[in-house]
Parts: C-alpha cells; sequence; structure tokens
C-alpha cells in the first residue's frame, strides 16, 4: 500500500487504573459492589438484541461476578510485564492513568509506596524507549472526594488541582505528555444525565455543576503542568460521537447536530485555551432516526430516537465497525481548534478477534489521508493494550490486542496485534 506516517509519529497502545491493574478501593469498587447482582440481571435486555455474539457471552454478562473488577488483570503488580508487550508490539509510546485513591487514600496524606510504584513504570518505560503519555484521571475517584459530592463539588477541583500540583512535581523531569481529565463528557452523560454510572444521578442541574466544575478542573491542570513544565504538551482526551441523521432529512440533520454539539463541541469549548492538543476517541458511528415512537434500545437511551442499522458489521458490543465516521470528525476539530490531534483510543469489542485487524488498518488508512491533507495527526493509540475491565458491562467485551486468561491472569497476543505490529514497524501501511 506504502503509505508512510510522519517519521516522528507516537505509535501506542493505551490502558486505565481501574480497568486493568486490581485490588483498587474507590467510588467504582464502591458502585460495583452495591450494582453487580442488578447489573447481571438487566444485561439480557440490554445486549440481547444489539449484541450479535449474545449467545456467546450471555452465561459471563448474567453472572454478577462479571461485574466485579476485583484483582482485575492485576497489572498493578505485573507491570514489567505489560510494558514488554508494549516493547514487542515495536510501541514507542503508552499511555496509561495515574490512580488518585492509591496516592491520597484520605485528603492530603500522600502514600509514597503509590508515588515509588508510577516512577518504577515511568523509569522502565524510559529504559525500554517508550514514551509516558498519562492521564492523571480516568473516571475513578477517592472514596473521600466522591463522599464530598464529586464533581458536582467545587472543593473536589481545588483537591484534585493539590493532587495535579503533587504528581507533575514528582514527575514532571520525566513525563511531558498529560492529559488531566479522560472523556469529561461520559462523566457528566453517564453519571449525571443517564445515571448509569457512579454517582448515578439524573439531574440537569447537577449535570451542569459538573460540567462548569470539570472544565474548571482541566484549565487548572493545564496551568499547573506548565508552570511545573513549560514545554508539557497537555491534552484531553475526548470522545468523538460521530452521528449522522437518517437519510440526512431535516430533523434528522438537526438532531444529530444538537447531540454532535453538545457531546463533541460544547466542552472543548470550554477548555480551547487551554489544550496544547485534542485526544480523539473514536469506536464507532450511529445513525439516527426521529421516529415520534418510544424506543429504549438505542445506545443513548434516547426516547423517540430510533438508531439505524446500515448493514455494517457489528462489534461484540453492537457498534457499528465503521472507520469512515472518524474523518468528517477529524475535519471539523481541526477546522474549529487547529489544535495538533492525537488519536487517544480506537478499538473494537471483538472477543474472536475477526474484525480488529482489518479495523486497525481502515481507521490507519483514514488517518494518513487526513495528515496528507493538512490536519496535524501526531499519534494513534490502540484501546486497549489488554482485555479489561469495561465500567458498567464487566469483562466481556474484549478490547485487548492481548488477551487475558482470567483465571491465570496468561497474556497471549492476538493476531491483530501483530499487524498492528508490523504497520508501526514499517511505519506506513
Amino acid at each position: 500500500m506504502n503509505k508512510p506516517f510522519p517519521n516522528n509519529f507516537f505509535w501506542g497502545a493505551a490502558t486505565s487504573s481501574h480497568q486493568v491493574e486490581g485490588s483498587q478501593h474507590n467510588d467504582w469498587t464502591e458502585w460495583e459492589a452495591k450494582n453487580a447482582t442488578r447489573l447481571a440481571k438487566e444485561a439480557p435486555s440490554r445486549f440481547a438484541k444489539i449484541a450479535p455474539r449474545w449467545e456467546e457471552i450471555k452465561a459471563e454478562a448474567t453472572d454478577p461476578a462479571n461485574y466485579i473488577s476485583g484483582i482485575c488483570d492485576d497489572s498493578y503488580t505485573r507491570y514489567s510485564e505489560d510494558i514488554q508487550l508494549v516493547k514487542s508490539l515495536n510501541l514507542n509510546a503508552y499511555r496509561f492513568s495515574l490512580e488518585w485513591s492509591r496516592f491520597e487514600p484520605t485528603p492530603g496524606a500522600w502514600e509514597q509506596t503509590a508515588v515509588d510504584h508510577y516512577r518504577a513504570i515511568i523509569d522502565e518505560l524510559r529504559l525500554n524507549n517508550i514514551e509516558p503519555w498519562i492521564t492523571l484521571w480516568h473516571r475513578s475517584l477517592p472514596i473521600w472526594a466522591d463522599e464530598q459530592g464529586g464533581w458536582e463539588n467545587k472543593k473536589t477541583v481545588a483537591d484534585y488541582a493539590r493532587f495535579v500540583q503533587k504528581i507533575v512535581s514528582e514527575y514532571k523531569d520525566s513525563v511531558r505528555f498529560w492529559m488531566p481529565l479522560n472523556e469529561p463528557e461520559f462523566e457528566i452523560i453517564g453519571g449525571y444525565l443517564g445515571g448509569n454510572y457512579p454517582p448515578q444521578k439524573k439531574s440537569l442541574f447537577a449535570a451542569n455543576r459538573a460540567f462548569n466544575n470539570l472544565a474548571e478542573a482541566h484549565r487548572q491542570a493545564f496551568s499547573i503542568i506548565h508552570e511545573l513544565r513549560p514545554d508539557a504538551m497537555v491534552g484531553i482526551p475526548h470522545a468523538a460521537l460521530a452521528v449522522d441523521g437518517y437519510k440526512n432529512r431535516f430533523l434528522n440533520r438537526k438532531l444529530a447536530q444538537a447531540v454532535s454539539y453538545f457531546t463533541n463541541w460544547k466542552y472543548l469549548n470550554a477548555i480551547q485555551n487551554h489544550t496544547d492538543f485534542i485526544g480523539v476517541q473514536y469506536y464507532t458511528r450511529g445513525t439516527i432516526n426521529l421516529t415520534f415512537k418510544l424506543h429504549t434500545t438505542n445506545s443513548a437511551g434516547f426516547p423517540f430516537v430510533e438508531q439505524v442499522d446500515l448493514g455494517f458489521p457489528k462489534s461484540d458490543m453492537g457498534f457499528e465497525i465503521n472507520a469512515k465516521g472518524i474523518t468528517p470528525y477529524l475535519q471539523e476539530c481541526w477546522q474549529r481548534y487547529k489544535k495538533p490531534i492525537v488519536i487517544t483510543e480506537n478499538g473494537v469489542a471483538d472477543k474472536n478477534d475477526t474484525y480488529r485487524a482489518q479495523f486497525i488498518t481502515d481507521i490507519l488508512i483514514e488517518v494518513e489521508e487526513a495528515i496528507q491533507n493538512g490536519i496535524d495527526i501526531r499519534g494513534y493509540f490502540h484501546w486497549s493494550l489488554l482485555d479489561n475491565f469495561e465500567w458498567d458491562k464487566g469483562f466481556w467485551p474484549r478490547f485487548g490486542l492481548t488477551a487475558i486468561d482470567r483465571t491465570t491472569q496468561n497474556r497471549t497476543v492476538r493476531d491483530s496485534a501483530h499487524v498492528y505490529a508490523t504497520i508501526v514497524k514499517n511505519n506506513q501501511l
């Protein structure tokens, strides 16, 4: 194919602390304990109609144990093994997150073992010529922060700023690339509007307070990081919701534009002067149709909105596998902000590894063409390095370049990962 990427392009894989480390105590572990039985009972109504391999995943999805993160991938103790996986795939960057609750189990009391642990990870990455890209907050909060109201409370913003100051002071000499908050818009939608995640609220007023505080938290983190390391690159890993109106009908088009504004651009508008790059996290494209009939099975849970099946292959979670949806998002993102872009997440739930290699290839074709068309894209991180704990869905969605045996914790590199590794080695498609 001979489609080269820039010589300084970052090739990586991504994880998050709560999804791979194991043995944690935070707001999510408390929520899991309270909700595992309910989630297992609700799984058939949530997924049987949309998950094409429902019969294969049913036993796991209806088991309450699936929804308890527990020891997870045990990556907290197996980090050296996982770094060698990164190296074996020829990757030059690794995106991972720091678990706030490990550093500060009680307010203002720093746990030195956590500081030393993550420093060891950073040092080992450096020894292997792998650039560390750190996410400071990836959805989980310390128990005390949750109890004081989480992101609804302005005090959490101040507490988070203290955390950022501590962390960046510790690691600034070894880390240049920082991401303060992962997908804050999904925290707002899932936690404060839809009631799907902790703190499980359904309130426009609560959502607005959380929005303002999350935007302020990012702005403060940006300033703190640059004060401590002026040449830092600070970005926002932002979920890209690619949505089209069915048949481009007027009402469908207007609905898609409204959904796109509130999910894609409203938060970016609030922090655009406090970010050095925009992280695009793309998984699927959706086509929606306003029907005036009550629908509850679409992925967003909107009433009177039908998600249209256009016949594309589906992931194990029922997502349309369609790389083309990323291109108009990249174009609009570049036109709006003229900021460098990094694909900070992209992947597919694909237990049998049927579609992953082709999806990676197809996405990278779109990315390379966007670069040729003048969009400043500086890296690609696949989600995920490992099969992980997928929040309110538990372990059954398999996103990993590497499969995890839940009994033995053995890691097995999938065939699709070797396809990705070859692209990276050649720095071209």
